[in-house]
């Protein structure tokens, strides 16, 4: 009929939300998840989906959720800090897997700059992270 409104519902997604990681020093935790509340409104439109080691939850083994969520992950946030640098663990295994996956092309890896520090020359297999 003319002047009807007719309700329509909103379109569905067909594709899977963008899954990413947060690789991130303890130490920023607080920065991590204000970058985290910026991306809420896509994890609410069910653009993207989020993990970082926040995520585990108790009586969870800490290292094998850490991998398989870095394995899945389509896009990898490095969240560069001084505290990001000198985390052992986030070089020796989250930053060495992110830019193998990089590589490979099964993921983009983004370095975000949360604090000024010497973040150019920081060696990563045959690269630096300035390289990306």
């Amino acid at each position: 009929m003319i002047g009807e409104v007719q309700a329509t519902q909103p379109p569905t997604m067909t594709s899977e939300p963008v899954s990413i990681f947060f690789s991130y020093s303890r130490k920023d935790e607080a920065l991590m998840r204000e970058l985290e509340s910026h991306l809420e409104p896509l994890r609410l439109s069910r653009l993207i989906e989020s993990w970082h080691d926040g995520c585990i939850t108790p009586g969870e083994e800490w290292e094998p959720q850490i991998k398989a969520n870095l394995q899945k992950a389509q896009i990898i946030l490095l969240l560069i800090s001084v505290n990001f640098i000198s985390s052992k663990y986030c070089n020796t295994v989250e930053l060495t897997q992110a830019i193998k996956r990089h590589k490979s092309g099964d993921a983009l890896v983004i370095p975000l700059i949360l604090k000024p520090c010497m973040w150019h020359p920081i060696p990563v297999g045959e690269m630096t992270l300035g390289e990306l």
